[in-house]
């Protein structure tokens, strides 16, 4: 069956009709005729096979990944990027209006390298080969290399796939900083030829050598554990924090709220322009992780607390600033209204899931957006980061 593609979807697959139902193509561009075939009906929609693509698009890019579609860790390789960045602006654009009734002309992106950004990598191991998981299954689809992996861990994978033969490893993570780090899961029988390999090595979350490798942003350092989250992208965290930090010194707070604030990293970043600054993280390892940092920093203006947000009691009167970079799921009920019935002039909100962030700035009737920019730090798939300032209305 031959259809034309009119749109996208806001997961970059392509969008036609059928028997009047919405069928959604994966790797197709509007305006494209692809050649393809029911794979799974459904009551309101069809997903279907992109067989082959009849008529190309000039916006496709044909120098793809050979394990796109494949894995499960890029869905939007097949456009240049150009148009990745136009198609991120639609999703942000589209999702804040459905989501939080925010019509928005034009949004800003900024952008870095789109190949070899990626500090981090989850890798599986079957039959003594190295592979990533395809999307939404645990079937394993090996390689030889990843495309918007970093250098180093390419170059990792190269010697690994030697040393895991004799190996009974079900799992390894790669990162990169100062050095490289290798998180090993599963039976480790020579442990010696591991060390050899990376500055930092974990098995099964066990320290065997340096807890920590380095990262810099700017002119600040940050240690990074094993489990450690810090944001995948050096390039673009950079530019995200920049930003942050620009707002930040144009509000001019006496007193920061970082709430969610993890190993500390946009805290300590913006601690030098604010008299003081207090993250809240409920995970006591990132915590341990922030004081370290603290102390690798010499800045002695914030302080961390671990527990909950919704728990924490905080009393926002003594803030004159909250900063929130929650996980994908956004903030909780308790947390929205607490922050939405307090005095606080602004909010500076940090989001990965533009959905998410949709909705809770929806829940925030008594501010308004005021600033609004997206950051690509994930290329190559659907993702992105945002960026918001809220100030109190009237």
């Amino acid at each position: 069956m031959n259809k034309r593609i009119e749109k996208l979807d806001n997961f970059g697959r392509g969008i036609t009709y059928i028997d009047d139902k919405i069928a959604f193509v994966p790797n197709a561009l509007d305006g494209e005729l692809i050649d393809l075939e029911r794979l799974e009906e459904h009551k309101k929609y069809i997903i279907c096979k992109n067989n082959r693509v009849l008529d190309k698009s000039t916006e496709r890019e044909e120098n793809v990944c050979p394990y796109f579609l494949k894995c499960g860790g890029c869905n939007i390789f097949h456009m240049k990027e150009e148009k990745e960045l136009e198609f991120k602006k639609m999703r942000a654009k589209d999702l804040l209006l459905h989501y939080a009734g925010i019509s928005i002309k034009d949004i800003d992106v900024s952008f870095s390298k789109f190949l070899g950004y990626r500090n981090k990598i989850t890798l599986r191991v079957e039959n003594g080969k190295l592979g990533l998981l395809e999307e939404e299954s645990n079937n394993i689809v090996f390689i030889d290399k990843c495309l918007i992996a970093d250098k180093k861990i390419n170059e990792e994978i190269s010697i690994l796939r030697s040393l895991i033969k004799d190996e009974d490893i079900n799992k390894i993570v790669i990162r990169t900083g100062d050095g490289i780090m290798l998180s090993l899961y599963g039976n480790v029988k020579n442990i010696d030829k591991f060390k050899k390999i990376c500055t930092s090595l974990y098995i099964n979350d066990e320290c065997i050598t340096n807890k920590y490798i380095t990262k810099e942003l700017g002119s600040k350092k940050y240690h990074i554990r094993n489990k450690s989250f810090f944001q995948v992208n050096d390039e673009v965290a950079y530019l995200l924090y920049e930003n942050i930090r620009a707002l930040v010194s144009k509000i001019k707070p006496l007193n920061v709220l970082d709430l969610y604030c993890g190993v500390g990293s946009i805290g300590i970043y913006i601690a030098d322009c604010a008299k003081n600054v207090t993250g809240i993280e409920v995970e006591s390892d990132a915590i341990k992780d922030a004081e370290e940092n603290k102390r690798l920093n010499n800045i002695n203006n914030i302080r961390f607390i671990n527990n909950k947000v919704e728990n924490s009691n905080i009393n926002l009167d003594l803030y004159d600033l909250v900063i929130v970079d929650p996980p994908r799921r956004g903030l909780d009920n308790k947390t929205v209204n607490m922050l939405n019935d307090s005095n606080l002039k602004n909010i500076i909100y940090v989001s990965c899931d533009v959905i998410t962030l949709g909705r809770d700035i929806k829940s925030f009737t008594n501010y308004d957006v005021i600033f609004i920019k997206i950051f690509n730090m994930f290329p190559r798939t659907y993702h992105f980061e945002t960026l918001c300032l809220l100030e109190k209305n009237n």
